[in-house]
């Protein structure tokens, strides 16, 4: 019985990791990306947050997604119902953050995008 409940977990584990697509971690960091074009991309972005101290102590997750002929860079909000009500300047230091991204990192059209838990687009700094 034991060894059921662990292949069913071990199952359940891997078709969570497969929607996501590949990965590059370091410590509590994850870049999903599901193009393996990308990977290069996903590693200077790990590197990017890591040299400009934007990693916390809490586990962050981002994911570069293609939509249509942009990358977005999806990024996981801590609170959904907080960013409804995102002032101003939350808004300015994203902007600033998705322009820095652009000018060091990404250098094609790109979009920086807010994200509930599973990826899924909440808030678009550029719509």
């Amino acid at each position: 019985m034991k060894i059921i409940c662990f292949a069913v977990l071990f199952l359940v584990v891997l078709a969570c990791e497969a929607d996501n697509g590949n990965k590059i971690v370091g410590d509590k960091f994850t870049v999903y990306f599901t193009d393996v074009k990308d990977q290069k991309l996903a590693e200077e972005i790990a590197i990017y947050f890591k040299e400009n101290e934007l990693l916390s102590s809490q586990k962050q997750d981002v994911k570069i997604v293609r939509v249509k002929k942009k990358l977005q860079l999806r990024i996981i909000a801590n609170e959904t119902k907080d960013v409804a009500k995102m002032s101003f300047e939350e808004q300015k230091l994203l902007t600033d953050l998705q322009t820095s991204l652009y000018e060091d990192v990404v250098k094609a059209p790109f979009e920086l995008v807010i994200c509930n838990n599973e990826f899924e687009p909440i808030f678009n700094l550029n719509e």
